[in-house]
């Protein structure tokens, strides 16, 4: 089976001579582990890149097999393991110069040992797509494995062991599914300020160009750590739930998948990843941003109530739907002279649509909305603008524009004042 560990994004395709002042890097990934307990065979060379530039887009390989002993093992079928993403050390200046050069950070702590120290973080642009033989991706990945996004974490808070940092595979004699090829696939991040102007690397994962050495370099490392989490017998009966979460934004909204975190009984879970569960009733929930209308479905009722049968599957989806926002305009009209008109005299729009006073309009979320009124037989004439109020996303002034989130209603006041 091929899958696919990607380092940042698809290639950024700015050809390396248009951004010639551009800093070389030099990027190591080394130490790859596993814990194997006589299950999985992983190829645990340095994988070393070598001197690269910003933006440039290359590949290594990554083989996990079913161990030899564990193929003669008749007791025994399926190997479930996880790839881990940890920050590399490197030895500190001045420290005894006969000790290793890089060490792993400790399994539990996750903090680098004595004399070293965490080198610049390579980890965020570390993810997995399951690759075919023909190099085109595709998104039926097989049951239990999983996706890794890519530029994805906190390149300043890096949390090794958030499901959404870790990779999933499983190998298993009786399906034929006995080596998993991986491959690491980098792209090369940039400095502030130095980026090309595709937008491929976002603001939040461009380098600090403090970050450099006095050649203009910098030297940044990531481990891989191959942990084996489950093994199983051929005759043993799997109950297993599967939680698929499908998101549509047909109102301007903008979460993904990713923002609705899934649980089943409370535990997370990533969406399409069947979860081996004890037979009998289990709950599945989400939480994520507001905005959204929530419709459960498969094999969940309403509430998300599910019932397994033993050595059975169930699937339950979850489907958002962007709600669409809204703005209600309102006009004050002050007569305090000889004035007589009153709101229904008044033109007011969104978006160059007529609003009357106290009613509303729908709206696209996360778009700017035009609020606005006119009418020259008033307006500049007989009355003057006096005020735009109302909820903190209306405008101050006439023309101003109004960003709103899925699912918000505001209120906003044109207030007149005859002349």
């Amino acid at each position: 089976m091929k899958k696919k560990l990607l380092f940042g994004l698809a290639a950024a395709g700015t050809a390396l001579a248009m951004i010639p002042l551009f800093a070389a890097f030099e990027a190591h990934i080394i130490n790859v582990t596993a814990k194997i307990e006589n299950a999985l065979a992983v190829n645990r060379e340095s994988i070393e890149f070598g001197t690269v530039f910003p933006e440039e887009h290359l590949f290594e390989k990554l083989i996990v097999t079913l161990s030899n002993s564990f193929l003669d093992e008749d007791r025994v079928d399926d190997v479930t393991y996880v790839i881990k993403q940890k920050p590399k050390c490197q030895r500190d200046p001045g420290t005894d110069p006969t000790l290793p050069l890089h060490r792993p950070v400790d399994s539990i702590t996750h903090q680098c040992p004595e004399g070293y120290s965490a080198m610049p973080l390579l980890c965020p642009y570390l993810s997995k797509e399951k690759e075919d033989d023909d190099k085109s991706l595709t998104t039926d990945l097989p049951p239990f494995d999983t996706d890794v996004e890519a530029l994805h974490g906190d390149p300043l808070a890096w949390n090794t062991n958030d499901p959404l940092n870790i990779a999933n595979g499983k190998l298993t004699k009786q399906g034929d599914d006995v080596e998993d090829r991986w491959d690491i696939d980098l792209l090369v991040p940039c400095f502030v300020g130095e980026c090309a102007q595709d937008g491929k690397i976002p603001p939040k994962y461009q380098l600090d160009p403090e970050l450099k050495d006095e050649d203009g370099s910098v030297l940044m490392g990531c481990d891989l750590w191959v942990e084996v989490n489950g093994v199983s017998l051929p005759t043993e009966d799997d109950t297993t739930l599967t939680v698929t979460k499908t998101v549509t934004n047909d109102n301007g909204g903008n979460n993904v998948i990713g923002d609705f975190p899934l649980f089943i009984d409370g535990s997370p879970v990533s969406s399409g990843v069947a979860v081996a569960v004890t037979p009998g009733a289990h709950v599945v929930s989400e939480t994520g941003p507001s905005g959204y209308e929530a419709t459960f479905g498969g094999d969940c009722d309403a509430d998300g109530d599910v019932t397994v049968p033993p050595g059975g599957s169930a699937t339950c989806t979850i489907e958002n739907n962007d709600i669409a926002p809204s703005i209600t305009l309102a006009k004050s009209v002050i007569n305090d002279g000889l004035g007589t008109s009153v709101s229904a005299d008044f033109t007011m729009t969104v978006n160059g649509t007529i609003v009357p006073s106290g009613t509303s309009i729908v709206v696209d979320a996360n778009t700017p909305n035009t609020i606005d009124e006119s009418d020259p037989a008033l307006v500049g004439v007989g009355y003057s603008f006096v005020s735009l109020t109302g909820d903190p996303e209306c405008p101050a002034a006439l023309a101003g524009t109004a960003t709103l989130d899925e699912g918000e209603a505001i209120t906003c006041t044109i207030t007149n004042n005859d002349d």
